[in-house]
């Protein structure tokens, strides 16, 4: 991807894209449950730090952004592949209700120090289209759900309890 296609601002700091992945199933687990797939775009800001937002994928309708990326998925595991047409917009849920915290990177050398933003909300992939993506990694390619060890997470997501009239 090319310097400065991509970019987010946070607390008056620019991200710029560096690149997405995809995880299956989810690297994540909101009150225990699993999503099929979790892609996290990965970004770094010009002092260094690095910011990752995760969205989780479950099964549902057909994702037509997705669509040209998964049409063309590598043979093998750890192969890339370059596609264009690709849109980012549409690529997260319409809200951005999320969870915050400061963690590290799901895969080696797990890299300390990056902030993470989970969006609470999924979108959602055709089972062909997660199916094509397990295909590729038969044992799943995520890291276990890590212990929260002291960390503090903050969420605006809404915690899904109504209160008593």
């Amino acid at each position: 991807m090319p310097a400065g296609t991509a970019s987010l601002k946070l607390r008056r700091v620019r991200y710029e894209l560096l690149q997405f992945h995809w995880h299956t199933p989810s690297e994540h687990e909101i009150e225990g449950r699993r999503t099929a797939l979790e892609m996290h775009f990965v970004h770094r800001a010009a002092n260094g730090s690095l910011l990752v937002v995760g969205v989780f994928i479950e099964e549902g309708r057909r994702n037509r952004k997705l669509e040209p990326i998964f049409r063309a998925l590598p043979e093998h595991p750890g192969d890339t592949t370059v596609v264009s047409g690709v849109k980012l917009r549409g690529l997260r849920p319409d809200e951005d209700e999320s969870f915050r915290y400061g963690g590290s990177l799901t895969t080696p050398p797990f890299t300390e120090g990056v902030q993470w933003i989970v969006l609470a909300d999924p979108i959602t992939m055709s089972e062909e289209q997660i199916d094509a993506f397990r295909e590729l990694f038969e044992d799943g390619n995520s890291r276990e759900v890590q212990p929260l060890n002291d960390r503090l997470v903050l969420s605006d997501a809404d915690d899904g309890f109504e209160e008593d009239d």
